[in-house]
């Protein structure tokens, strides 16, 4: 994981405190993408910029004042190279009425930020805290009651109301690390939340027919009167269809909306990625489409919005396994092969060219110039580097007449 992701319960706090008190919101401002998916309350989600959201917090304010936030408690609930999701809850309180309130907030790495790409904060309406509790209890029990007996390495599971009938499993700990509906890589933090102390949770995989569900795992760990855990209890949930929509929603702020290829925030993060532990050469190639603003002055904007999709889908087909393809805007693409030398960035050039990308009703032939930079094995280098060599590489086949490809001097 990130290093940087370790401070994203911190910041996802910060963020939940500043929405509701404005507290800090200058800082929180900092760590937001420039566009952000944005969903408060009864707002929709959608792709908002920093001024909207701004706008947002001080409307929000300005109808809601006089709220206090406490009892706030947030969890790291996935992550991989490029992002990681953190949920929270915690209680709002204004006057004398309390309501829980919960929060999904996702996180990306750019260049060393730690930077807020997609939130989503939801209240319930507002409740007593002794009904609030009694729901919250029905709640963890809606999919299933787990007791977990560490001492006898036994496991009770009793499931929803359709089906009562508590199932025991004895030598739960090596069932966990044998059983193929667990996916393997989330055996050991399954058992580790099982046996730790205080409250816990936990998201695993388990199977379920060609693919695997995501379950969430709540847990409270009760201890003898010397202090040793001797029991776990807690509930299971299963949260596929959160994680699906995170993943949608993360997939919305990485793509391009017309081409879906990747956009510039993503394709900048790969790169910085891959050139920090590159061993061989990497080529990076910026493609423009020739006399564009011709097409759409002659024919319209829709075609030449067609042009873009044609020629995102010839990327897609030309490129080779582990490249990427990114749009960073109007009629400029990139594409970056990891483990690529000259050859392979003059194979791949030449079949974009080459690519036959046309506009019905367009005089002309589409034609494409590319600019090529080569990174050097051993050689530091980053995203903004080798884009800068490509880019000037590209205003010569531009000089050179167009529809032809030329490389940068290293």
């Amino acid at each position: 994981m990130n290093s940087l992701f370790l401070h994203a319960p911190a910041l996802a706090r910060d963020i939940v405190l500043s929405f509701y008190t404005g507290v800090g919101e200058e800082h929180i401002f900092s760590h937001f993408s420039v566009n952000i998916i944005w969903a408060a309350l009864e707002c929709h989600a959608y792709l908002a910029s920093l001024p909207d959201v701004k706008n947002h917090f001080a409307a929000y304010r300005q109808n809601c004042a006089d709220i206090s936030v406490s009892d706030l408690k947030f969890t790291i609930n996935h992550f991989d190279q490029l992002h990681c999701l953190v949920t929270g809850e915690y209680l709002l309180r204004r006057s004398r009425l309390l309501r829980q309130g919960k929060c999904s907030i996702g996180f990306t790495a750019e260049k060393g930020i730690l930077r807020a790409c997609f939130v989503h904060l939801c209240a319930e309406p507002p409740l007593s805290p002794a009904y609030e509790r009694y729901r919250l209890a029905l709640e963890s029990i809606a999919d299933e009651i787990i007791e977990y007996d560490i001492e006898n390495d036994s496991l009770l599971r009793l499931g929803p109301p359709s089906s009562p009938d508590p199932h025991s499993i004895p030598c739960y700990s090596n069932a966990v690390k044998t059983d193929r509906r667990i996916h393997p890589e989330d055996a050991d933090r399954l058992l580790d939340t099982l046996c730790g102390k205080g409250r816990r949770t936990a998201d695993v995989r388990l199977a379920s027919g060609a693919g695997w569900r995501w379950i969430r795992l709540s847990v409270s760990v009760v201890c003898d009167g010397s202090g040793r855990p001797v029991r776990t209890v807690g509930s299971r949930k299963d949260i596929t269809q959160e994680k699906q929509e995170y993943d949608r929603l993360i997939g919305r702020a990485y793509r391009d909306p017309l081409t879906q290829l990747y956009n510039q925030a993503a394709l900048s993060s790969f790169i910085d990625k891959a050139l920090s532990r590159a061993e061989g050469s990497a080529a990076l190639l910026v493609i423009d489409v020739d006399n564009f603003k011709t097409v759409n002055d002659t024919l319209g904007h829709l075609a030449g919005d067609s042009v873009l999709i044609q020629l995102a889908n010839v990327m897609r087909a030309c490129i080779p396994k582990g490249g990427i393809s990114s749009r960073i805007g109007g009629d400029e693409f990139v594409v970056f092969l990891p483990h690529a030398g000259h050859r392979e960035a003059v194979q791949l050039a030449s079949l974009l060219v080459h690519s036959g990308v046309h506009a019905p009703g367009f005089p002309g032939k589409i034609t494409l110039s590319i600019g090529i930079a080569l990174t050097q094995p051993g050689m530091p280098d980053c995203y903004t580097s080798v884009f800068s060599r490509a880019d000037k590489a590209l205003y010569n086949a531009k000089a050179r007449g167009k529809n032809r490809y030329c490389f940068s001097a290293q």
